[in-house]
């Protein structure tokens, strides 16, 4: 029930990560997904809830974002990926 993917995709490309992603969350729409990843678009399109961990000196240490989470049937809305996007950095 629970799939950890831990910078697994870091070399593959923008085009072939997506269809990777996209696949999986079609194949196995129960699975929980744990996601690792440096990569501020993917996990902003991709994932449901992202967990950003912040600098050991800055308080909260752990902050909770809405992602878009991306699927075949629902296509992420750029204008909302653009805001996730932004409030991940600003987090961090």
């Amino acid at each position: 029930d629970l799939l950890i993917m831990d910078e697994s995709l870091a070399n593959v490309d923008e085009p072939t990560r997506e269809n990777i992603l996209l696949g999986m969350k079609d194949i196995f729409p129960d699975v929980i997904f744990l996601y690792i990843s440096h990569n501020v678009i993917e996990v902003s399109k991709f994932c449901d809830q992202i967990v950003v961990f912040k600098d050991g000196s800055k308080r909260p240490q752990v902050k909770q974002v809405s992602g878009e989470n991306h699927r075949l049937e629902a296509p992420a809305d750029k204008t909302r990926l653009e805001t996730t996007m932004l409030e991940i950095m600003n987090v961090s």
